[in-house]
């Protein structure tokens, strides 16, 4: 699991791009898939499966049980005290 260490929001997500994709029938059934494998929750399934089938190179997420998913990268962002 990677973890990456930032003191806001800004300085963590300031060199990323964000896009909004559609809930294809493909990701619902990869959500369905990883909440069998794994027990993840609907919601984060379907993060983790929109990230999956669209290609992503990295998902970033604070929540470090997310990181057992295989099929992408996962690092967890952790806070640091300012």
């Amino acid at each position: 699991m990677a973890t990456k260490s930032f003191s806001s929001a800004t300085t963590c997500c300031s060199e990323l791009a964000a896009l909004v994709l559609d809930v294809s029938a493909k990701v619902i059934d990869r959500a369905t898939e990883l909440r069998a494998r794994y027990g993840f929750k609907s919601p984060d399934a379907i993060h983790l499966a929109t990230a999956i089938e669209s290609g992503a190179n990295e998902f970033l997420t604070g929540d470090a049980g997310l990181a057992r998913c295989t099929e992408v990268a996962v690092t967890v962002l952790v806070p640091t005290a300012t």
